[in-house]
């Protein structure tokens, strides 16, 4: 586990690792859905943000986001150092909402060193790049379910039938669209067509 242990200073994903530690410590790991949930519930990432609102939300955190050039399998990386944390992005999304996904993905990692330095790590190094693509996915969709939740609760309260239920089918078709968009991500970031 020492290959993960470093140095994250104190700030508010330390705070919040914490608390995870103190709620979850009697079933400790606990799933990457429910760390997931529980940040998504926490920080209210935007649905869908611009790069700005990426780099804003990471500050909450204590992070500071850069968008550089990086090799083509790379997405991004993070690092700590003389009390900073750094969340480095590819200048080019693979994808549509890659960066959002690399971002959730990092800061996981980050999670993860703040919990090795509490001396409760919750996987062992070989997991850390699956589990943090898990928790990336589950934190969109954590996010994205709260706000399909938001629509149907508006759309009741459409007077006529049709209407009503016009709008519950596109709420539904759009979620499963946008959902199955998140889920697949991880798979098609790593296995890109390549045009020749």
């Amino acid at each position: 586990m020492d290959a993960l242990a470093t140095t994250v200073p104190t700030n508010v994903l330390d705070d919040f690792c914490a608390a995870l530690l103190s709620r979850y410590k009697e079933n400790w790991p606990p799933a990457e859905t429910s760390l997931a949930k529980d940040f998504a519930e926490r920080f209210a990432p935007e649905l869908f943000p611009n790069t700005e609102q990426m780099i804003q939300f990471a500050s909450r955190l204590g992070i500071s986001v850069s968008f550089k050039p990086l090799p083509d399998d790379l997405h991004g990386c993070n690092c700590s150092c003389d009390g900073q944390t750094i969340v480095f992005l590819s200048e080019q999304p693979v994808f549509t909402g890659s960066h959002e996904h690399t971002l959730f993905h990092e800061i996981r990692e980050v999670m993860e060193y703040c919990f090795c330095d509490q001396g409760w790590p919750t996987l062992k190094p070989s997991e850390l790049e699956k589990r943090a693509d898990l928790f990336a996915t589950s934190v969109r969709m954590a996010r994205l379910t709260k706000e399909i939740g938001r629509y149907i609760e508006n759309a009741q309260s459409i007077e006529q039938t049709w209407k009503r239920w016009l709008i519950f089918a596109g709420v539904v078709i759009m979620g499963l669209g946008i959902g199955l968009s998140y889920a697949m991500l991880p798979h098609f970031e790593k296995n890109p067509r390549v045009s020749k």
